[in-house]
This record gives structure tokens, C-alpha cells and sequence, in this order.
């Protein structure tokens, strides 16, 4: 399937993600959302790799339809692998239904991780 480069009424502020241990938390913080229905986070292990969806549901809006407000979101996708790099993109998805990915950030590897019986 294919993502849509059109515009959004969605004016992203930032699009974070924090490695803890296993866990992998993803910010992101809006200043504006006008007609957004929610969002959804796809992830692979490289750029150009095929995506997944990770999230099960639609992360609702917390903005108002018709409103322009933003939001702060927080998504954490647990148990990954802690030796490979993920890249995350945020997908918007508006009251037509029309889906545009928006941001991108990429997650490096764990350089303190050690596997058991290592030195």
C-alpha cells in the first residue's frame, strides 16, 4: 500500500523517540488539528523497509473536531529488540479517511546492552 503526500491540517510541534531498556516511547506534540480522526505508527527495521502497523487501534485525537488545538501524544511499543535499529513514522488520518504520513525518527541500537554471559 501507499502513503499520500498531500497536506494535512495537522501542524506537528515534534516527533520523539526514547530507547528504555526494551521499550521504545514516542512522543509527539501538535500545535494544530483541524478535522483529524487520529494517527497511527508504523515501524521497520530500515528506512526503506517494508512498514507495520503497530498500533492496534486508531490513537484517537484528543483535539475537538473542527477545532484548532493540539495535543500531546505518548505511544510505547514494547518488547523490541534492543540490538537493531527501528524507524517509526507517524501516519494522520483525517475525517475523510485520507491517511499522510507526516514525520519519521529513527531508534539506533542499545550500545550499553549486553547479552547474558558476555564480558
Amino acid at each position: 500500500f501507499g502513503f499520500s503526500n498531500k497536506p494535512t491540517s495537522v501542524r506537528l510541534e515534534s516527533f520523539t523517540a526514547v530507547r528504555i531498556n526494551r521499550r521504545v516511547e514516542l512522543k509527539w506534540v501538535t500545535a494544530i488539528e483541524k478535522d483529524i480522526l487520529g494517527f497511527n505508527i508504523y515501524r521497520s527495521t530500515w528506512l526503506k523497509g517494508k512498514k507495520e502497523q503497530i498500533n492496534k487501534r486508531l490513537i484517537v485525537s484528543k483535539a475537538l473536531p473542527g477545532s484548532l488545538t493540539g495535543a500531546e501524544y505518548l505511544f510505547k511499543n514494547w518488547n523490541t529488540d534492543v540490538t537493531r535499529k527501528y524507524v517509526y513514522w507517524l501516519e494522520v488520518v483525517d475525517i475523510s479517511g485520507n491517511k499522510t504520513i507526516v514525520n519519521y525518527v529513527i531508534v539506533k541500537p542499545s550500545m550499553s546492552f549486553q547479552p547474558i554471559g558476555s564480558k
